[in-house]
């Protein structure tokens, strides 16, 4: 089975200032992917490239088998969006905004619409004036779904929602994909809704992407060791590959490792040492450890 979304060497400029820059990506299909990064990193320029909002500088992108180039009318049928800011005509009402968009996509199925809006407790005859930020962002996510998307492109969904609402919206796209027929492409700022809900993820930083892994296999990996060495400290080993950065702490070092961690903290084992010690790591430290990284050359 094809990936849901391919990209190629995918490559945009803004005024000569590079955003993305030879950009490789495949997303699975059925999974929730999260797609995060600091801001300024690519990720909503890459979001507008997916939707043919934007037109690259070069690369190639293929969305559920099809090049997005010859095919960007027809696909737009099969795949649902939900941005941080939603825009509709102010004036009409819920159920005329749904009869509205309905006469786009052939399958859209108004029993699914009815339920959803009874599930956000939405007013069919409410204007969409009336509404508030997150019901906005509810009704939303009710007009990307009703037509059973393939593929449903979420560009900071929940930034509008408490965290009561945020939780039963993230439930909602667990249950959609539950079946495997859509893929969830989850870009957030929200880092504990990703860490909730995606099964794989890619960071982004600098236009470029740093990791792209499982959550499961990402915390396995990326962890933090604290070792004081009886000697002086092996320089073959601490330039082993999958350590991204060291940190002098006091007679011992702080280890950043980012890959072949099991190699790596046998190879510590096997080394006299005083203390040997596995710091884990969540979601938002990880984070944080790749975009410093970019900040800073000299720190890996």
């Amino acid at each position: 089975m094809t990936d849901a979304i391919t990209i190629e060497n995918l490559t945009k400029s803004f005024h000569g200032r590079p955003v993305l820059q030879d950009l490789n990506l495949s997303v699975p299909r059925g999974s929730i992917f999260g797609f995060i990064g600091p801001n300024g990193a690519g990720k909503t320029t890459t979001i507008r490239l997916l939707l043919g909002l934007l037109k690259p500088d070069a690369g190639k992108i293929t969305i559920l088998g099809q090049d997005l180039r010859t095919h960007s009318i027809a696909l737009r049928r099969r795949i649902g969006y939900v941005s941080e800011q939603a825009s509709f005509y102010p004036w009409m009402q819920v159920d005329e905004l749904v009869k509205f968009n309905a006469g786009f996509f052939p399958t859209w199925e108004r029993e699914k619409t009815a339920h959803l809006l009874k599930i956000f407790h939405l007013d069919p005859t409410a204007r969409v004036k009336e509404l508030s930020r997150g019901m906005l962002t509810q009704l939303s996510l009710i007009m990307a779904l009703s037509h059973h998307p393939e593929l449903l492109i979420l560009d900071e969904p929940t930034a509008g929602l408490d965290p009561v609402w945020r939780r039963r919206f993230l439930q909602l796209l667990s249950e959609e994909t539950a079946g495997g027929e859509t893929t969830v492409f989850l870009s957030s700022q929200i880092l504990t809704d990703i860490e909730r809900i995606a099964d794989r993820l890619a960071i982004i930083v600098n236009g470029q992407i740093r990791v792209v892994r499982t959550l499961d296999k990402l915390k396995h990996h990326e962890k933090i060791i604290r070792v004081v060495f009886q000697q002086a400290a092996p320089e073959t080993l601490l330039n082993t590959p999958g350590i991204r950065s060291i940190e002098r702490q006091g007679h011992g070092y702080l280890l950043t490792v980012e890959d072949h961690f099991d190699e790596i903290y046998e190879a510590l084992s096997r080394t006299p040492h005083f203390a040997l010690e596995i710091i884990e790591q969540d979601l938002e430290e990880i984070f944080l450890n790749y975009a410093a990284s970019e900040e800073d050359p000299h720190n890996a």
